[in-house]
């Protein structure tokens, strides 16, 4: 084992996990290893789970066990004795009461040894690994036997574990089971094995690119005449029974090493895929007892800024996500995810390059280079979040709408973080908000009146059930007295944050800010912004960036409104 990485969200999830009623927990670490060795430790779960399938369902089975977890409350105990079962490549101790983790190799037969560790920045991990995401179709019919689903599943397992399926990529098809064979179509041309390597494994970086990774997208195919030689024999039973029948609409989310043999893809993916069939077996017995979750099934790929790496649950597609929060519950204990905020609902799921809604950019600042010199505090927004501007939905509010789009940017915020499936409101929308609970006359609907951060306020809490905290400042160069506050607000609750001064409204992502000289420099979205969604064009003018304390006015009162994230599941 050349180094051994562990992802920075993975440790704080250890460090943060309450420990209910003993002193000891233990369970396994699951991640990656790749042709050099090198081992990249990204998930964890505890033995003590209640789930009732198999936790690592939930995983992509591209992540191996690397070996055992222990949490201690106090002290140690005999760590030996945690470890003595291990047969896998590591392990990991953490003691609470000493916050410190610990990580240990096989020294010998029975000895372990205590080793050091880095930590897993997303450039080291996908330098070396892409991300494949393959989509398919699957139906079920079986009488409504447990026996019966089980057999199902057995047999669409095994189809799409033969020579049967491919995966088409683009202009290609990769045959499993085939030594990597490349089925080529009429519009390929001639391209061999090197340049689609190339292809697999180079992205294009000409241009500014919110995607901190390279992701291949491959949809599933079977050929369904390979292997008769006879013709097909239907048996007829006339005998009684009820058919279970309902469909799975899924995603296989893999990680695969960019050193990874061609020779293997199609096997890599068709494990992926038997991985989600195998997953859906828990649902389809669930359907068999409870008529409530009937209907089809649907995968909802989540990777969460707290958790850092992917998990694909599935569930009833028909069924309300408060329907689903026992579920969910019992998936946060098993691995360490925290029970305040929401992290696998289905409002959740990952947006991939062609899913996202065009019109509006996502996440436009992660293409720049916070300002980090000693002696600052930086705090951003956490998650995902759209940019919202004028212009937009072909709708002219400009010198006009800029704290509506503000507040548009805030509830794209709640929507992608999962607290809500309320639709991003429109300008008409939120004056009728206003109107409704008298805070402005009938007449303000369909005006081109503005608003400040209370009334932001005041809407997203009558719409979304979302509170907010303010802050007034009489100058924008006092804003510097509330650095402190607002590095605590982005570290902790992690809202962006509206504020309005003078004509002008912004959204405010992050904040740098040194306790010393009391010099800050704030991360901007400007709602301001007429042009196209061109992130080239956003980035070098200046629409999002970082602005000193003179961007402020200091001959305006500014107030800030900052949203509060609920706590909930």
């Amino acid at each position: 084992m050349s180094a051994i990485y562990i992802l920075p969200q993975l440790l704080k999830l250890i460090k943060t996990y309450k420990i209910p009623d003993k002193n000891e927990y233990t369970g396994d670490v699951y991640g990656l290893q790749d042709s050099t060795g090198d081992v990249f430790v990204m998930s964890a779960f505890l033995n003590s789970h209640h789930l009732q399938h198999d936790p690592t369902l939930l995983l992509p089975s591209s992540f191996i066990k690397l070996g055992i977890l222990a949490i201690f409350a106090e002290s140690k105990g005999t760590i030996n004795s945690a470890l003595e079962n291990n047969t896998g490549m590591i392990a990991i101790s953490y003691t609470k009461s000493e916050d410190d983790v610990e990580v240990f190799v096989k020294a010998g037969d029975e000895n372990r040894k205590k080793t050091k560790y880095q930590i897993l920045e997303d450039k080291e991990l996908f330098d070396r690994f892409i991300i494949a995401r393959t989509c398919f179709k699957h139906e079920f019919v079986c009488r409504d036997k447990t026996a019966d689903v089980k057999h199902c599943v057995h047999e669409i397992k095994e189809e799409i574990l033969s020579e049967n399926s491919y995966f088409k990529m683009k202009n290609f098809l990769f045959q499993n089971k085939c030594n990597g064979k490349i089925v080529k179509c009429e519009a390929n041309g001639d391209v061999d094995s090197e340049d689609l390597v190339s292809s697999l494994c180079k992205g294009s970086k000409k241009k500014a690119s919110v995607n901190r990774f390279d992701i291949l997208f491959f949809d599933l195919f079977y050929n369904k005449t390979c292997g008769y030689s006879t013709a097909p024999v239907a048996q007829v039973n006339f005998k009684k029974s009820k058919i279970l029948r309902t469909s799975l609409e899924g995603e296989a989310v893999s990680y695969i090493s960019k050193s990874l043999p061609l020779s293997s893809l199609g096997d890599h993916l068709s494990r992926e895929v038997a991985h989600q069939i195998q997953l859906s077996e828990y649902w389809l017995v669930k359907q068999l007892h409870d008529s409530k979750y009937l209907g089809p099934l649907k995968s909802y790929p989540v990777m969460h800024f707290s958790v850092g790496y992917m998990l694909v649950p599935i569930y009833p597609a028909t069924l309300h996500d408060d329907t689903l929060k026992e579920y969910r519950k019992l998936i946060h204990l098993t691995f360490l995810l925290p029970l305040d905020k929401p992290i696998i609902r289905k409002m959740n799921t990952f947006l991939f390059p062609g899913d996202r809604d065009t019109r509006v950019l996502v996440n436009p600042h992660q293409s720049i280079q916070a300002p980090i010199s000693e002696g600052y505090e930086v705090g951003t927004v956490q998650g995902n979040y759209g940019y919202h501007h004028y212009m937009q939905d072909k709708f002219d509010d400009n010198k006009w709408g800029c704290a509506y789009r503000s507040l548009q940017t805030l509830v794209s915020w709640f929507r992608m973080q999962g607290y809500t499936e309320e639709p991003i409101p429109s300008h008409k929308r939120i004056q009728q908000t206003l109107v409704d609970i008298h805070d402005k006359p009938s007449s303000f609907v369909g005006s081109k009146q503005w608003i400040g951060s209370t009334e932001v306020g005041f809407v997203l809490e009558n719409l979304l059930g979302i509170t907010s905290r303010f802050i007034s400042v009489s100058s924008g160069s006092d804003l510097a007295m509330k650095g402190r506050e607002l590095v605590h607000h982005f570290r902790t609750t992690g809202t962006p944050i509206m504020i309005g001064g003078g004509v002008l409204a912004h959204t405010i992502l992050g904040v740098s800010w040194n306790s010393m000289s009391g010099d800050m420099k704030f991360l901007i979205l400007d709602p301001h912004y007429t042009g196209p969604e061109d992130l080239n064009q956003i980035l070098k003018h200046g629409w999002c960036g970082w602005k000193g304390l003179d961007f402020w006015s200091k001959n305006a009162y500014y107030n800030l409104c900052l949203p509060q994230r609920p706590l909930t599941l």
